[in-house]
């Protein structure tokens, strides 16, 4: 289970908030994956701890909308990131 996968599990609290997590996560991560293809692994398992992190936090302060919640943690990943070239649509 890779780090990002075993934060939301035991991060994630309540089922209905785990669901909501993973179909983010799993939306978010399919628009960034193609931009980390030719970079180590070191940083691609960051990026992917990191917007678990990031869509875990959000939620747990109360935002729910999927799409917010898919576009924040994006502009997340790319502020951390700004070397890849993320073509993905975000709010930042």
């Amino acid at each position: 289970m890779t780090g990002a996968r075993k934060l939301i599990r035991d991060r994630s609290g309540d089922l209905q908030i785990g669901v909501l997590v993973h179909e983010v996560f799993d939306t978010a991560w399919r628009d960034l994956e193609p931009a980390l293809e030719a970079q180590p692994q070191s940083t691609v398992e960051g990026a992917r701890v990191l917007l678990a992190t990031t869509i875990v936090d959000r939620v747990k302060s109360g935002l729910v909308h999927p799409r917010i919640l898919h576009d924040d943690a994006i502009g997340v990943v790319k502020s951390a990131y700004p070397q890849l070239s993320i073509t993905a649509t975000y709010l930042y």
